[in-house]
């Protein structure tokens, strides 16, 4: 028998689950492509939603793309709440940079901007937003036809929405002074 001291054996453990983790992410997402019932791919968006919320399972979820699925989702313009549950997934990992980059590169900026006036979808897209301010994406998520709408969005009946535009705007800001005073 082989001895293992208890933090072998917890790593051998972690290593097993993250495999189960990347096996179980495979078949949802394989399930989502194959199913021709919207309410089985909504359940199915749902559970890989709920993978979005622990950190511990951002890089299978990197390593999966599963963030490209939700973009997908969003692109064509699927029913109503896998359009909520995609971009609030992509809102709760958005400050990973792995994930980040992903969504960059899969034009996930322009995906996403026009849900900035989706009474239901707001907040993950302010906040999807906000995070992506310290990214490669900045001139992107800083052209006229975002900041026009986050100038609008400061005036809302929504505290909530109210203030994470001016969140949004006041980094902004912070940002274009910090590069002013670098030239």
């Amino acid at each position: 028998m082989l001895y293992r001291s208890p933090g072998q054996q917890s790593a051998i453990d972690v290593l097993r689950e993250a495999a189960v983790r990347l096996e179980y992410l495979q078949l949802l997402a394989g399930e989502f492509q194959r199913s021709p019932d919207i309410l089985r791919k909504e359940e199915v968006v749902a559970n890989l939603a709920n993978f979005t919320t622990d950190p511990i399972k951002y890089g299978s979820l990197a390593r999966l793309r599963i963030l490209d699925l939700f973009l997908d989702i969003l692109d064509a313009d699927q029913e109503h709440k896998m359009v909520e549950i995609s971009l609030g997934s992509i809102c709760n990992c958005i400050p990973d940079p792995t994930l980040q980059q992903q969504v960059i590169d899969g034009e996930g900026i322009d995906i996403i901007s026009p849900y900035i006036l989706d009474f239901g979808a707001q907040r993950s897209v302010l906040t999807t937003a906000y995070f992506l301010l310290d990214s490669s994406a900045f001139a992107d998520i800083t052209a006229q036809r975002f900041m026009t709408k986050m100038r609008a969005l400061q005036q809302h009946s929504i505290v909530q929405v109210a203030n994470a535009a001016a969140a949004f705007l006041s980094r902004n800001q912070e940002l274009h002074n910090l590069r002013s005073i670098q030239l």
